[in-house]
């Protein structure tokens, strides 16, 4: 009988030994194709696995990204997009957003990036605005109308640029051969190679043909740059350059940069390697300039500040200088990447800093030597798919860029497009004192209102080359009818200051318009040169690890991505009104008040040997702008770097231990004098009211205009856990007797806060609603 029952069992742990054997292969035979950049024959296998180890969620990560690096969104959006997110790793939930928003559905990927905020609550944040910004920038004039060239062919093509009458670009096309006959081209049918063709000044392109005629060395390259006289070009070898395989992997380690001189020839035998070329990182997307003096490029080399970075590198006597990264205003934990410059800024594409999806085109201005205010150019020119690689021609002002957008003939299409509207940035301002008003409302007649960003800015597009009326209004400033205009002619931002007067103030409001460098100096003084300081601790200045956009050019409906409003961490309430009190009649309480002056409390971060502040970096202090308002003081010819500042000196102990829990070890509270806006000591209440605590200290902020949703009524907001909520938008409360009504704030639409709010009723709010708070009437939207 044993003997019997042993004798069904050893077939039964074969065949199970078997399966797992043949399972192990599977595997392996899936990772080694994938390792190859082979992801159709990875895929292929990690789908068989996967029906026999569905838990497993690497060789799943691997499969779907596998499908992303081959663009095929509808497939993961079929595999995984309407299964529940919870279980699901960190990258699964990050890929399953960035599918979402490649094809557009917006309000699925924030439900997916939510789904991150446990495991990283900062990125979860930031990706969830960028669908904020997306939704609003699709329903936005386009500054570019684009449209496909007849040049592009089932295959990838990409990499366009101009020079003179000629356009150059990179194909992996089958159509062409040099000699029918030679086998070794026969065999190398689908790499890439260098091309061009005629093109006239209305952009049609003529025959295409070969660059180079040389039958040597001539696969694998793309990428290619010609310095403006032509004496110098730049280019990419790959090893890992495939037909239909996304070049954009932080990852990947097979691409470097090579210069020679040209002569007048198309033989490149004699071709250097960029000296800062390695195995172990990629450099590619060369662009040169100054007659091949210099070289700006792309590298995921170590010590940027994510993915891609864009560096700089200059040639002195040959020799060609130390890359140097431009800067956190540029660079992001995500990719940056094709940087070209034409008429003094800098155009590049980046997946981090607030686009459409995937990757979009940005231009970045110049300000004293540094790039640092970043500009999305807009849908057509973007899609919610890869835009990049844009060269513009200086001589027709047409732009040539690179998309793998559907409607395509291939996995990549190289585009042109032409301006059609101009950008207008507005810079809204306390007539009072220049301080910024975040949250104004911007009305251009036929259109949905604006807001501008926690800076008090904001950028619009137009179409009409006349100039228009815009209506600016904020609550506690007097509502003004400006005229704007935006050039049409010419790649250039027109920028206008704009000073509201609060009520009841003297100060007459006024517009001006300025030039970029006066917006960075008199108005953002703070995005200063980055230098070398001895304090504090280089270990504090780490970049930061959210991409810096400079204001609602880029980030949606006044959601801060970056910085809060500037704002007293302590104020007292004046009325039961829903709207915030002027600006100019707010009053300090719990401060000593001698002669006008009160003693208010600060903390103190670093202290420089500069007696000009504009030359004081604050980059290093970003995060800590949950805390509060980080400004510069100059004292005694020197300058300081402080946080603040609170009315109590209790309240400024208990935030000092926060910024040291962070890192910043050398801090200290310091007490500062501070002139009051009102003579007048205001007259005590018998009754004591409320507290509102803004930003700078738990999250809340007082009631603005617009959508919001209506939480809870409570009389001590210590229950209240604000963090919890900041994920998904701004809180923000309105006393009303004895209660503090808690609202969630920055939504576009209502119905962006009708689809929060059911969420928030099956989580903790049954008895929440949506809000419509406008010129202090609030009414109720079902």
């Amino acid at each position: 009988m044993f003997k019997f029952v042993r004798l069904l069992i050893l077939p039964g742990i074969f065949l199970l030994s078997a399966a797992i054997l043949s399972a192990q292969s599977s595997i392996a035979r899936a990772d080694q194709f994938y390792q190859m950049g082979a992801y159709t024959l990875a895929n292929a296998q990690y789908k068989a696995y996967l029906e026999q180890n569905p838990n497993d969620q690497e060789a799943l990560y691997k499969m779907l990204n596998g499908m992303s690096k081959l663009s095929q969104y509808d497939k993961i959006y079929q595999t995984l997009g309407l299964k529940d997110p919870s279980g699901y790793s960190t990258e699964i939930l990050l890929l399953m957003g960035h599918t979402c928003k490649r094809l557009m559905k917006y309000d699925e990927a924030q439900m997916w990036y939510r789904s991150v905020s446990d495991s990283n609550d900062e990125v979860a944040r930031h990706y969830y605005a960028t669908c904020k910004f997306a939704k609003e920038a699709i329903e936005s004039p386009a500054l570019f109308v684009s449209h496909s060239l007849r040049l592009n062919t089932p295959h990838s093509d990409y990499g366009a640029s101009v020079v003179a009458n000629e356009i150059f670009f990179t194909s992996h096309r089958d159509d062409l051969l040099r000699i029918q006959k030679r086998e070794e081209q026969k065999e190398r049918i689908g790499s890439s190679q260098f091309y061009t063709a005629p093109i006239d000044r209305k952009g049609d392109v003529g025959e295409v043909a070969f660059l180079r005629d040389d039958m040597k060395d001539v696969f694998g390259e793309s990428m290619l740059s010609f310095s403006e006289d032509q004496k110098y070009v730049a280019f990419v070898r790959s090893l890992t350059n495939l037909d239909g395989v996304s070049k954009i992997d932080a990852q990947d380690d097979g691409m470097s940069i090579y210069i020679a001189m040209t002569d007048g020839s198309t033989d490149w035998n004699l071709a250097q390697a960029f000296p800062y070329n390695s195995t172990s990182f990629s450099n590619a997307w060369p662009f040169l300039m100054n007659q091949g003096q210099t070289l700006y490029f792309a590298s995921n080399r170590p010590g940027g500040y994510g993915g891609y970075d864009i560096y700089v590198s200059h040639r002195y006597n040959s020799k060609w200088s130390i890359p140097k990264n431009l800067g956190p205003k540029v660079n992001t934990p995500g990719n940056e990447i094709s940087p070209v410059i034409s008429n003094g800024s800098l155009y590049f594409a980046s997946d981090w800093h607030p686009g459409l999806g995937g990757m979009d085109v940005f231009r970045a201005e110049i300000v004293r030597g540094e790039y640092q205010r970043i500009f999305h150019l807009g849908r057509d020119i973007n899609s919610s798919w890869d835009d990049y690689e844009l060269h513009l021609d200086p001589l027709t002002n047409i732009g040539y860029f690179t998309s793998n957008r559907p409607g395509g003939k291939g996995a990549e299409d190289i585009y042109a497009c032409k301006k059609i509207a101009g950008q207008v940035s507005l810079l809204i301002r306390n007539a009072h004192d220049r301080t910024p008003i975040p949250h104004a409302r911007i009305s251009i007649e036929g259109a949905p209102a604006l807001l501008t960003d926690a800076q008090g800015e904001r950028t619009i597009n137009l179409r009409d080359e006349d100039p228009i009326n815009i209506s600016i209004a904020a609550d506690g400033y007097e509502t003004q009818t400006k005229m704007v205009k935006a050039d049409l002619k010419t790649l250039a931002v027109k920028h206008y200051m704009i000073k509201l007067s609060p009520k009841g103030s003297p100060v007459v409001a006024s517009a001006s318009v300025i030039n970029s460098q006066d917006v960075i100096r008199k108005a953002t003084q703070e995005l200063a040169p980055r230098q070398n300081v001895s304090r504090p601790d280089p270990a504090h200045s780490k970049p930061p690890s959210q991409g810096l956009i400079s204001s609602a050019r880029t980030t949606p409906n006044g959601t801060p991505l970056h910085r809060p409003v500037r704002t007293s961490s302590t104020a007292r309430v004046q009325s039961q009104s829903a709207s915030v009190a002027s600006p100019a009649r707010q009053v300090v309480h719990n401060a000593q008040n001698y002669n006008n002056r009160v003693t208010v409390w600060a903390i103190q971060l670093a202290s420089f040997h500069q007696t000009n502040s504009m030359n004081v970096d604050i980059t290093p202090y970003k995060r800590l702008y949950n805390l509060g308002t980080i400004y510069k003081k100059e004292i005694s010819g020197a300058t300081k770097v402080r946080l603040g500042t609170f009315t109590e000196q209790l309240e400024a102990k208990q935030v000092l231990a926060k910024v040291k829990q962070s890192g910043f070890r050398d801090a200290f509270v310091v007490a500062e004098s501070k002139i009051l806006d009102i003579k007048a000591k205001p007259t005590p209440s018998k009754t004591t009211r409320p507290t509102i605590h803004t930003q700078s200290e738990s999250g809340f902020l007082p009631l603005t205009e617009g959508y919001k949703i209506r939480l809870a009524a409570l009389t001590d907001l210590s229950r209240f856990d604000a963090t919890e909520w900041q994920k998904y938008a701004t809180v923000e409360v309105q006393p009303k007797g004895r209660f503090m009504i808690l609202h969630l704030s920055g939504f576009s639409t209502a119905q962006e806060a009708l689809d929060l709010v059911k969420q928030v009723k099956k989580r903790a709010y049954p008895d929440a609603y949506v809000i419509v708070h406008t010129k202090g009437i609030i009414s109720k939207i079902e």
